[in-house]
């Protein structure tokens, strides 16, 4: 089974309708991204500035955006806000880089990141190498706030911040001398700021809603799957909600999976959707692939009403319009944040 194939299956599992034309993905695109050296953030996830020691602390706590655009983690807990901890094994080895303007950290971090920024306006990278151990994920109660941490990544690892220069030359970060050789596209990076950790920290985060009382949604496969190997993903419902169910290939096009056929799209609480066998592959020559479901849920049917897909055939340009379109509309707060919730789970195919 290709993977085309399986979302045509997944398209008729979660709708329980399947109509002629609907076995492979909108354009029939294949989904997979080229082999990179470093690994890209997943969507709805942050790297940490700095790795954290005490990585359940951080389950629950509010994520906000302060004025100039720094995601800043709150140093506590809201009063009320309940989280119940379950810890999943999952280990890899991965290189990541993120533009040093989205990477997370609590007030006093990101403060010491506005300074950098200060003396270098543009080409700040963070470079993390890690070895992950396991996951921790939180169940919330409570009003915990608007974006909540509800998982943290912890492991093992080095982060380093370096400058990519544009014409070569020495660069000074941080006060310390490095880099030289003149070569245009060079890494640079100081001694200051350059950190190794041999214990378990936490060193990435992902996001959800806290309005919602738990995790409302959540998507439940492994985040690392060999080219070849069967597994059933399955998606969590924990809350009524009327679902939208996405998908982004490596590309950045987009599928429509659900609702489709006709059928009703609400899901009561404790409903298990279950999405049929995946087969995931790999692309000739690549060694490793991304793939991303992205689920809306809303709590009342009139907003649904308002933010669902069009009917009928969607081909992948009208599924990327449509993409685009629904995330700008609820970002933009057409409706109250309380009254819809997200989440995305992006996995890692490996070649054999």
């Amino acid at each position: 089974m290709s993977r085309s194939t399986w979302l045509a299956a997944a398209f008729a599992v979660v709708t329980a309708c399947k109509t002629d034309g609907d076995t492979t993905r909108p354009g029939g695109k294949s989904s997979a991204t080229q082999t990179v050296d470093r690994t890209q953030v997943a969507p709805g996830e942050r790297l940490l500035y700095l790795p954290d020691g005490d990585p359940e602390s951080l389950l629950g706590r509010e994520v906000t955006t302060d004025a100039q655009g720094h995601t800043v983690v709150a140093d506590e807990r809201k009063p009320g806000c309940t989280v119940a901890t379950t810890r999943v094994e999952t280990s890899f080895a991965r290189d990541y880089e993120s533009e040093l303007r989205n990477v997370a950290g609590f007030q006093a971090t990101v403060q010491r990141m506005v300074e950098l920024e200060g003396h270098y306006e543009n080409g700040l990278r963070l470079h993390l190498r890690v070895d992950n151990d396991h996951v921790l994920r939180g169940e919330l109660s409570g009003a915990c706030g608007e974006q909540v941490i509800a998982e943290v990544k912890v492991g093992t690892g080095s982060r380093e911040i370096v400058l990519l220069e544009q014409g070569g030359g020495s660069v000074q970060v941080d006060g310390g001398l490095a880099g030289g050789g003149g070569v245009s596209g060079e890494r640079s990076n100081t001694e200051q700021e350059v950190l190794q950790w041999d214990s378990p920290q936490a060193w990435a985060f992902g996001l959800t809603s806290g309005n919602v009382g738990r995790a409302a949604i959540d998507i439940q496969m492994p985040e690392s799957l060999v080219a070849g190997d069967r597994f059933k993903p399955t998606i969590a419902v924990n809350a009524p909600l009327w679902l939208v169910v996405l998908y982004r290939d490596a590309e950045g096009h987009h599928g429509v999976l659900a609702p489709r056929g006709g059928r009703p799209a609400l899901h009561a609480s404790g409903d298990t959707v279950d999405l049929p066998e995946l087969v995931p592959s790999n692309l000739p020559g690549h060694s490793e692939d991304r793939e991303t479901f992205v689920v809306y849920g809303f709590t009342e049917e009139a907003d649904f009403g308002l933010f669902k897909p069009p009917a009928g055939a969607i081909d992948t340009a009208q599924a990327d319009a449509y993409a685009k379109e629904l995330r700008d509309r609820l970002d933009s707060g057409e409706i109250p944040k309380k009254r819809w919730t997200t989440a995305e789970f992006t996995y890692v195919i490996q070649a054999k």
